[in-house]
């Protein structure tokens, strides 16, 4: 029970994105197919197969020659062409757009070997995958160019079907990519805690307040006795100071209107219960104190105990239970990705929250020493945040944690980053056409957008 619950808060704070469905105007229609995909591109005696759903979309005005967009499927089910970057050119530029879903997520699980581990789910099958798919439609378009595109997860494996199938792939669009695995991910929490500083000063100014209380406190025994009296325990133990900060760290990320920081839309100021509780009147308790009653005495975790089966989502997005189990065996079994609270350098306060994965990654067999070896393979497979690329665009935003991973400045002049400054996740593969129109911010975006469409006309 404990380590579903631990599963389904870390799954919300590592999910990255999930495409949902969207109704497509105009004269175009989208069809749902499934392909018959190889189970094991890398063992020739292994004849087996399994059916990957995928969509595509018609245009009526596809002229013969023109580029076909491939948007590849994240860590989720697809259940149509989300409204992005990448369905916008192939309106542009006349093309075909195809969708492809991610084996063992939605609808393309392969039942053949599964016994709980996904003996076929890695990042290599998946570009295989795609590889297969686009060989096998190149037939029916000979003299179309192919490119792919995807945001955060897909984005990383559009990046890395250029760098290991360039002969098919004339381009890539990396939204949002975190092509680096590490596996101490603190640099999330730190663009939080930047996030923070920027929309709402005074709330992170009393959280730091509240940090260097707790710290003060646990550091002499008046003061341990001061926090055994807030946390309402006989004698005052580090883990307490732990499961707060967890707490505070899951309250902080998720916000009003079911939105976390992590996919913060631009024009949407930052507003939660934490920061109107402690910015409001204290009634004379110190901030610290107001916190942990909030945190660890409400009437949903009305003792110590039920705190550990807290399964709080942190996102609106949330993925069913074995699409999150897939991704978190990904997690441990090729990239990392484990935000935690390691780093000063965030306002919430330091804890080894490293460890709580150990248990997770434990279920498939694998061990934190384990995940360290299979994140320093992946980089050395994938070139980390230098991949050996071209016709590459990365789009990132400045809000977003997950950029800290993601390459930020040009890798070359065919291997172009942009960075859109206030805005998060995915953002920028979704924003063009839905722009406020007084936003001050729009012709510097608009601008950079016209240079990337420039970049991508030069692939074809």
């Amino acid at each position: 029970m404990a380590l579903r619950a631990a599963v389904l808060v870390n799954i919300a704070l590592t999910a990255l994105s999930t495409a949902s469905a969207f109704s497509v105007s105009g004269r175009s229609v989208y069809v749902e197919g499934y392909f018959h995909q190889k189970l094991d591109h890398f063992n020739p005696e292994n004849k087996e197969y399994f059916e990957q759903r995928y969509y595509e979309l018609h245009k009526d005005y596809f002229r013969d020659g023109a580029p076909i967009f491939l948007l590849i499927g994240g860590e989720g089910r697809l259940d149509g062409i989300l409204p992005n970057f990448v369905l916008q050119q192939a309106r542009i530029n006349n093309g075909l757009i195809f969708a492809l879903e991610h084996r063992y997520y939605g609808k393309s699980f392969p039942e053949s070997g599964f016994d709980g581990r996904p003996t076929y789910l890695s990042s290599e099958q998946a570009l295989a995958d795609i590889a297969y798919f686009i060989e096998s439609h190149k037939e029916l378009y000979p003299h179309s160019p192919w490119i792919v595109g995807g945001c955060s997860y897909a984005g990383n494996l559009a990046t890395w079907m250029r760098l290991k199938y360039p002969h098919l792939v004339n381009g890539a669009i990396a939204g949002s990519a975190p092509v680096l695995a590490k596996m101490d991910f603190y640099e999330y929490f730190e663009v939080v805690g930047e996030v923070l500083k920027k929309q709402v000063p005074l709330c992170y100014q009393k959280l730091v307040e509240a940090k260097e209380e707790m710290t003060t406190l646990a550091g002499t025994s008046d003061g341990r006795k001061e926090l055994a009296r807030m946390f309402r325990t006989e004698e005052y133990d580090s883990w307490l100071a732990d499961k707060f900060h967890r707490r505070l760290r899951n309250s902080l990320v998720d916000i009003s209107d079911n939105v976390t920081i992590q996919y913060l839309p631009y024009y949407q100021s930052y507003t939660s219960v934490v920061c109107t509780s402690i910015t409001e009147n204290t009634h004379g308790k110190s901030v610290l104190e107001i916190l942990i009653n909030m945190l660890m005495h409400n009437e949903t975790y009305n003792s110590l105990e039920l705190i550990t089966r807290d399964d709080i989502t942190i996102g609106f997005r949330q993925l069913s239970d074995l699409d999150g189990d897939m991704w978190l065996y990904q997690c441990c079994n090729e990239f990392g990705y484990f935000p935690t609270l390691s780093s000063d350098r965030q306002p919430i306060g330091v804890t080894h929250d490293l460890n709580d994965w150990d248990e997770i990654c434990q279920q498939w067999n694998i061990t934190l020493e384990m995940v360290e070896e299979n994140v320093r393979k992946t980089n050395l497979r994938y070139g980390g945040k230098t991949p050996n690329v071209t016709n590459v665009v990365f789009m990132h935003g400045s809000n977003d944690p997950w950029s800290t991973l993601g390459v930020l400045s040009d890798l070359s002049e065919s291997a172009r980053a942009f960075v859109f400054e206030g805005l998060s996740h995915c953002e920028p593969d979704r924003m063009r056409e839905y722009f406020s129109k007084d936003d001050v911010r729009k012709p510097k975006w608009m601008q950079m957008f016209d240079e990337i469409e420039s970049i991508i006309r030069g692939w074809f």
